[in-house]
């Protein structure tokens, strides 16, 4: 990494001003996990039960840069992901959600210097606009 690479704090400082996008407790020094809960799934059950489509993203650190990846999917009770087709009534929520998150973090790396790419596992018709 360049000596001009953020420290892992400051950089979490930086991904916290973006929104509540960060899983802190899932990040380290290597990755970074966000996720967005856009949708719930049914909101006449218990807050505490609640599920949700939505869509979470990693930030991988590579030689100077961040690959990121990302899936679509459903936050079930316990608290996981699971990769799921979102329901059609959701989509656009849920893609809006990811790009507007997606527009905030280019700009956040931008004004830090730092380049994102895809990551490779990426499908080439899921890389997201800038």
């Amino acid at each position: 990494m360049s000596e001009q690479w953020p420290s892992h704090g400051r950089l979490i400082n930086r991904f916290n001003s973006l929104g509540p996008y960060l899983r802190q407790p899932l990040s380290d020094t290597t990755c970074y996990f966000f996720d967005c809960l856009s949708e719930c799934a049914d909101a006449r059950v218990d807050p505490e039960i609640r599920e949700f489509y939505g869509w979470w993203l990693t930030l991988s650190v590579q030689e100077g840069h961040f690959e990121y990846c990302y899936w679509y999917g459903f936050f079930d009770k316990q608290g996981n992901w699971q990769e799921k087709a979102i329901p059609n009534a959701y989509q656009k929520n849920v893609q809006d959600t990811l790009q507007n998150f997606y527009t905030k973090l280019l700009e956040l790396l931008d004004e830090l210097d730092i380049e994102l790419t895809p990551s490779s596992q990426l499908d080439p018709s899921r890389v997201l606009a800038a």
